[in-house]
């Protein structure tokens, strides 16, 4: 079994600010986390238990094609694009028992900690660790990007700032009052197309 766990995130300053072009804020994480366990399996069966959304199962041959058409879209598209990339280098994609549990509800609401990137970072990290898929830190973070940019009908709160939640999913981990300081959604958007080649989407 491996643990990882991304932690929410809070805005000191422009959260409003930095939904346009290079317009800045200031974001910290919190010491409220997202954490995932995952457990490798010897047959094919996905089994992911999460304490806000319950239990869903599925064959990792039908995980491609599944429907993302209900709350667990963004988790789904998360695993989505693990099995593809590890696909792509070669890396055989089998059964996983995948345990979420999240802090950055109360209640069963959102507090706006950006739980949504939390739980993409803790997975994606999660499976990187246990399967040592050569992946640096700027591979995982396109990637939690993606799934949050390309998972249909999925309302991600503040969604013109999602980078930067990613970021500090990422990278404030050890330090959880560790700042971040954004130069505005229009330069990060270019900094991720920059990167991304023809044809892949890392």
């Amino acid at each position: 079994m491996v643990m990882a766990k991304a932690p929410g995130k809070l805005y000191l300053a422009g959260e409003y600010a930095v939904t346009l072009p290079g317009q800045p804020s200031i974001i910290m994480a919190v010491d409220r986390f997202v954490t995932v366990n995952l457990d490798p399996r010897t047959d094919a069966l996905i089994s992911v238990t999460s304490n806000l959304l319950g239990h869903r199962e599925l064959s990792s041959s039908e995980l491609l094609t599944v429907a993302l058409d209900d709350d667990w879209r963004l988790v789904l598209r998360t695993l989505q694009l693990i099995q593809t990339y590890a696909i792509e280098n070669g890396q055989p994609f089998t059964g996983l028992t995948v345990s979420i549990d999240s802090q950055l509800t109360m209640a069963g609401q959102k507090l706006g900690l950006g739980s949504s990137a939390a739980v993409v970072m803790a997975l994606i990290k999660a499976y990187v660790a246990l399967s040592e898929l050569p992946m640096s830190s700027i591979q995982q973070y396109k990637l939690g990007a993606l799934a949050t940019l390309t998972t249909p009908n999925f309302k991600a709160g503040s969604m013109g700032i999602w980078p930067l939640r990613h970021l500090a999913a990422l990278f404030a981990i050890k330090n959880s009052h560790h700042l971040l300081y954004s130069i505005g959604l229009t330069n990060i958007a270019m900094f991720l197309k920059c990167w991304q080649q023809p044809g892949r989407i890392w």
